[in-house]
């Protein structure tokens, strides 16, 4: 095995003459197979001063001292002195053996050898390794056992955990622990498995996943993401997306004379050429008695000319009195006030179809947009507006008790169009009538 000794120079030596012996070696009767290998001389630094210098070394076997060996340490401060060439007496010499070198020694000719050198000699004692001790108990201190927490050669059996294998490589079943559950066993509990038609009750069935996580925003699933223009679950019989290519029966126009409509493309479609006066028309339908909330999205409403609206309306009994029932009318509109062609939201009460009474709240102006959402809440007997750019957040524009207007008997879609001299059309992709409390419309601002 290989051996370091080193050794370092507490003193710059700077006398002629003067050496650094680096290396005693231990004695031939310690080592006598010992050879030495090389040796590596260090400068502590490297400076332009000692760049162009060179190293002697020389070796004293005996009494008998070897011709010095010089080394150029210009390009390095690290002297590798392997496979140096040493004479004797003009004559190459070979030492081999410690018993054959009293020290090794370094000069430095001129400049002397600076504080901090170090000086490391290699050598091989000459004992092969890779024979160590194979019997544990043999150690000093230790015994045959001395790790309890592993298992010994002798314990590898069936016993002990090991199990030997059959002729096609797999331990057989009356070798295997009987917590381990044999391949017929396994094969039985899938098959009763699949054969299960709700094998795993915590988790919801594709049926029940359907109900619980439907769009809300349709009166069904509580714990879905809400899409406000998703079909109910649940429809009201009051619903219309308006798909089916003609008004269903449950709606009534109203003052047809002065519109047409369409029902196609999912949506309804009035237009309505431009009036001298005040007139409103549009369609209608009975209101169940209770609370609800009624909602409608306007999808286009043109052109964008003050004086044309359109939105839901509350009728006190269009049925019975067709030309001279109250209306209120909550209207989505463009106007000239406070800026030409404002983008407002309303609310106006009219004695009859042509006829306006009164305005419940101040108008509201509004961002301009071709989608809108309005909502009316009917709590007891307050009559709750709001409005909404996407129909999940919505704006609260003003509630009135029945009392300040009309008990409405029918509720509807309406279209106004005044002294335009334009042609004003309206899109309503549908109507929706939920149960009162329905809390899936987004939060309110």
């Amino acid at each position: 095995m290989f051996h370091f000794a080193a050794a370092t120079v507490n003193r710059a030596i700077t006398s002629p003459g003067e050496f650094f012996k680096c290396f005693s070696p231990f004695q031939a009767t310690d080592f006598p197979d010992a050879k030495l290998y090389g040796v590596l001389i260090a400068l502590p630094y490297k400076e332009t001063a000692y760049e162009d210098f060179q190293y002697d070394i020389f070796w004293q076997g005996g009494s008998i001292f070897l011709a010095p060996q010089t080394f150029d340490v210009s390009s390095s401060t690290i002297l590798e002195l392997l496979d140096i060439d040493m004479t004797l007496n003009g004559n190459p010499a070979t030492i081999e053996t410690f018993e054959e070198i009293s020290f090794l020694a370094v000069t430095l000719p001129v400049g002397g050898i600076p504080a901090g050198t170090k000086c490391v000699a290699i050598f091989d004692d000459g004992i092969e390794g890779g024979g160590g001790v194979t019997d544990h108990g043999a150690l000093t201190g230790l015994a045959d056992n001395d790790h309890p927490q592993y298992q010994l050669a002798i314990e590898k059996n069936n016993a002990g955990g090991y199990a030997a294998l059959d002729e096609n490589g797999l331990i057989a079943d009356n070798r295997l622990p009987a917590s381990i559950a044999r391949d017929t066993e396994v094969a039985a509990a899938v098959t009763a498995h699949e054969a299960a038609s709700n094998p795993h009750p915590q988790y919801l069935t594709p049926a029940e996943g359907d109900v619980l996580y439907a769009p809300i925003g349709s009166g069904g699933g509580s714990h879905g993401v809400y899409t406000p223009d998703a079909t109910p679950v649940v429809p009201s019989a009051l619903d219309d997306n308006f798909n089916t290519g003609a008004l269903d029966v449950k709606w009534t126009e109203y003052q047809a004379a002065f519109h047409t409509l369409a029902v196609n493309n999912s949506h309804l479609r009035l237009t309505m050429a431009s009036q001298s006066s005040d007139g409103i028309n549009g369609i209608f339908q009975p209101i169940p008695s209770g609370d609800w909330i009624a909602i409608t999205k306007l999808r286009h409403l043109s052109p964008f000319k003050a004086y044309i609206s359109a939105g839901l309306m509350l009728l006190e009994d269009a049925v019975n009195n067709p030309n001279t029932s109250d209306l209120m009318i909550f209207q989505d509109g463009r106007w000239d006030q406070p800026a030409a062609d404002s983008h407002l939201i309303s609310l106006a009460r009219f004695s009859d179809y042509t006829t306006f009474l009164s305005a419940p709240f101040a108008d509201l102006v509004i961002e301009k947009s071709q989608m809108m959402y309005q909502r009316i809440d009917k709590v007891g007997t307050n009559y709750t507006f709001y409005y909404s750019y996407d129909g999940i957040y919505w704006f609260t524009y003003g509630t009135l008790a029945a009392s300040a207007f009309f008990t409405p008997q029918q509720i509807g879609l309406f279209v106004a169009n005044t002294l335009t001299a334009k042609t004003a059309v309206v899109m309503f992709d549908y109507f929706r009538l939920y149960p009162a409390g329905t809390t899936e419309f987004g939060g309110e601002i």
